[in-house]
């Protein structure tokens, strides 16, 4: 991970599931908030799973439940980001909440002013061939999202994932 090992990060997930990343981000780097947004009720790549979403969040909060550095925000991103929660700047944003190209999209519009100039924003998900037509895969949307915000920022990481740095305010 790109992340610095020696800041006390505040962190912006949008979808955290079982909360497996903020898990990684708290035993790995310092860590002075992580803000997961989730409404812990899946969405269209969850349907033909069997899952239930109740067990997931509840895994979700045996794991963080005593941790006042993790802010649980049981909503979409869109309720958080019109919200007055939104306000603050992160050092860290990870973008794994709706898969439609369009929600990816939207989430990162809506991220991009919340992260601090030399943060990183990461999209996951870059590659994901779930579904049939483009609009219901990630790609299009960070695709759109790279054109838009181009000059903004620096690539870091373009695989599966896509990581970037911001190198200054819109």
């Amino acid at each position: 991970m790109h992340l610095p090992k020696d800041a006390e990060l505040s962190v912006l997930q949008i979808g955290a599931y079982k909360g497996d990343c903020t898990e990684y981000i708290l035993e790995n780097h310092s860590v002075r908030e992580i803000v997961d947004v989730d409404t812990w009720e899946g969405s269209m790549e969850h349907s033909d799973l069997g899952i239930t979403f109740q067990d997931i969040e509840q895994i979700y909060d045996e794991k963080f439940l005593n941790d006042n550095r993790v802010k649980k925000m049981k909503m979409t991103s869109d309720m958080y980001f019109a919200s007055n929660f939104s306000e603050e700047l992160f050092d860290f944003i990870y973008i794994d909440g709706g898969h439609t190209s369009t929600q990816v999209l939207v989430d990162g519009i809506n991220a991009f002013p919340r992260l601090k100039v030399g943060g990183i924003l990461a999209f996951d998900d870059y590659e994901w061939p779930k579904y049939s037509g483009s609009l219901n895969n990630p790609k299009i949307g960070i695709d759109c999202w790279l054109r838009l915000f181009d000059g903004y920022y620096a690539v870091l990481i373009q695989n599966y994932q896509i990581w970037i740095t911001k190198l200054k305010s819109v």
